[in-house]
């Protein structure tokens, strides 16, 4: 529905081209169908931040964010708000609503997560601190298998498939992975390359933590990397249990 609202490829071509007051104009005749729709009004903020307006912009991430921490989705929250601090990177009070956010994530979807919901409020926060929010548009690749990784990602919004190469060499659909569950584990655990190639499903928000990320968290939180290793371990597990973990390293 959105797509033929927007008429999405001429839209892409306007940000492309750097006419963002076309693709301004675009959105906003969107909008007047689907005044709510927060698709749209992410699109509205990201136009307007490529425009320069960035205060604008900020204002609808935060009012974004807002709705969806009431709805209970706290990780996609998280990530609007990065996108704000992005571009207010020293605003106080956008490093406070993350903390307020995590700290009620705790409740809400990110319990659900078999990784967060093991980590004590304290250890929350800390972790949501130190991610970085990174976007990719449908058949992106966020990882690929053979290649270097130390970091891992906790999905935000949308969902992405899993690949790992059988014996033939042929990638092979392991999995397909929604919001808020995490992946990379084993990378930012182990080190040497990836195990698996993941590509985004839909368009996807995603919250990398790096290895050095992690190692600041566990100077205060050491329990963080404990959790890590035990689900980076489960995670080899499965992949062995498959044939389809390769000697890459980890």
């Amino acid at each position: 529905m959105l797509k033929w609202i927007l008429g999405t490829r001429t839209l892409e071509q306007q940000i492309q081209a750097g006419d963002f007051v076309a693709a301004l104009k675009t959105v906003d005749e969107a909008l007047l169908l689907q005044p709510a729709d927060p698709e749209l009004l992410e699109l509205r903020a990201q136009v307007l931040a490529r425009k320069g307006r960035s205060d604008e912009a900020v204002e609808i991430y935060v009012q974004l964010a807002n709705n969806f921490a009431e709805r209970g989705f706290g990780m996609r929250a998280i990530a609007l708000l990065k996108q704000a601090q992005q571009l207010s990177p020293a605003s106080v009070a956008l490093e406070a609503l993350i903390g307020d956010i995590a700290s009620l994530a705790h409740l809400d979807d990110v319990a659900e997560s078999p990784l967060f919901c093991k980590f004590t409020r304290d250890e929350l926060v800390g972790m949501v601190k130190q991610l970085e929010v990174m976007t990719f548009e449908p058949g992106g690749i966020l990882l690929m298998q053979g290649k270097p990784g130390n970091s891992l990602f906790v999905i935000a919004s949308g969902e992405v498939c899993v690949f790992a190469e059988d014996d033939q060499g042929r990638p092979v659909q392991v999995s397909k992975i929604p919001a808020p569950a995490f992946f990379g584990e084993i990378a930012v655990i182990r080190g040497g390359l990836r195990t698996a190639t993941v590509t985004a499903a839909s368009p996807v928000a995603v919250l990398e933590l790096t290895r050095a990320g992690l190692d600041r968290l566990a100077e205060k939180l050491p329990n963080i990397e404990d959790v890590l290793v035990e689900f980076a371990q489960q995670r080899e597990a499965e992949l062995h249990s498959q044939g389809l973990l390769k000697d890459t390293g980890q």
